[in-house]
C-alpha cells in the first residue's frame, strides 16, 4: 500500500482485524489536499453505495425480528420528508432500487470531520429527494435509497428511532471501526 500511496495511485485508511481486535492500522494520503488534511482512522469516509450490502442485511434481519416491515413507508419511521415520499416510498422500495426517486446534488469534494458531521449532512441532503418517476419504477442510480434506509432518528428530538445505541447494528456486522457513514438501520415504532 506504501508503494502505491507514494505513486499517488492510492489514498485512504487500510484496516486489519482478526476476530475483533485491530492487527494493523495505516493511514495513507490525504483526505482533503487543499486543506491538508491527512487520512486518518478519524476522518469519516462516506461508503455510498459501498454500504448498501450492510445495510439491506441489517434492515432484512430487523423485518426477520419484526422490527420492520418490508412494505412500510417511510414517513412510518421518518419525519421532514416530502407526503409523497413519506407516504408512498416503502422500506422494500429504497431496498430493491425502485422508490422513483431523484436525490440532489451531493458536495462530493466535502471532508467530513466526523461520524456524526457525515449522518447530519446527508439525512439532510436525502430529506430534500423528489419523485422523479412512479413509485415503483428504477430512476437509475439514486443516493438517497441508500441513505434514507440508514437514518437514524428522527425529528428535532434527537431520539434514537430503533431502539440501538449509535451505530450498534453495524458494530455486529463488525463494520464500524473506521467511522464510516452509519447507514444500516430504519427505526421501528
Amino acid at each position: 500500500m506504501a508503494k502505491l500511496a507514494a505513486a499517488g495511485k492510492f489514498s485512504g485508511v487500510v484496516l486489519l482485524s482478526h476476530k475483533g481486535r485491530t492487527v494493523l492500522s495505516r493511514s495513507y494520503g490525504m483526505a482533503d489536499k487543499e486543506k491538508g488534511i491527512a487520512n486518518s482512522e478519524r476522518i469519516a469516509f462516506s461508503l455510498s453505495s459501498a454500504g448498501k450490502p450492510f445495510q439491506a442485511v441489517a434492515i432484512l434481519q430487523l423485518a426477520q425480528q419484526g422490527k420492520l416491515k418490508l412494505s412500510d413507508t417511510v414517513g412510518t419511521y421518518l419525519k421532514g420528508f416530502a407526503k409523497d415520499v413519506a407516504e408512498q416510498v416503502t422500506v422494500h422500495h429504497l431496498l430493491a432500487n425502485i422508490s422513483g426517486l431523484k436525490s440532489p446534488d451531493e458536495d462530493v469534494r466535502r471532508v467530513f470531520q466526523s461520524k456524526e458531521e457525515v449522518q447530519e449532512y446527508y439525512e439532510r441532503w436525502a430529506r430534500h429527494a423528489k419523485l422523479a418517476a412512479p413509485v415503483g419504477t428504477s430512476t437509475g442510480h439514486a443516493g438517497a435509497e441508500i441513505v434514507i434506509p440508514g437514518a437514524h432518528r428522527a425529528g428535532s428530538d434527537g431520539q434514537d428511532v430503533l431502539g440501538l445505541r449509535r451505530g450498534e447494528h453495524l458494530q455486529a456486522l463488525r463494520h464500524d471501526r473506521l467511522g464510516v457513514l452509519h447507514q444500516a438501520a430504519v427505526a421501528h415504532r
